[in-house]
């Protein structure tokens, strides 16, 4: 399994994405609270014990992650390997940014 995938996708009222549930292998957190705007990253639940961890971003928080992602070289401790390419699917195929 990728260390980064995306498990849902949060829509408002006008169809357009509002957050995000992103499944994270747990070693991956604190890179991910470390990149994203605010404190408030919510772990919703844990699939795979503590290995595997369900973290939900609002539409601020995954387009601060996918811009922080996208400037990070592979070498880069803090990139999280999976969430470029998973947040480019959301962000230029269903938010247009």
């Amino acid at each position: 399994m990728k260390p980064f995938r995306i498990a849902s996708i949060h829509l408002d009222e006008d169809h357009d994405v509002s957050g995000i549930t992103a499944v994270i292998d747990a070693p991956y957190l604190a890179s991910v609270r470390q990149l994203t705007i605010g404190d408030s990253i919510v772990v919703s639940r844990r699939e795979r014990g503590d290995t595997e961890l369900w973290v939900e971003l609002d539409t601020a928080q995954l387009l601060s992650l996918f811009r922080e992602v996208g400037n990070r070289l592979d070498a880069d401790p803090l990139q999280i390997p999976g969430a470029y390419s998973a947040l480019s699917m959301v962000v230029y195929g269903l938010m247009e940014d």
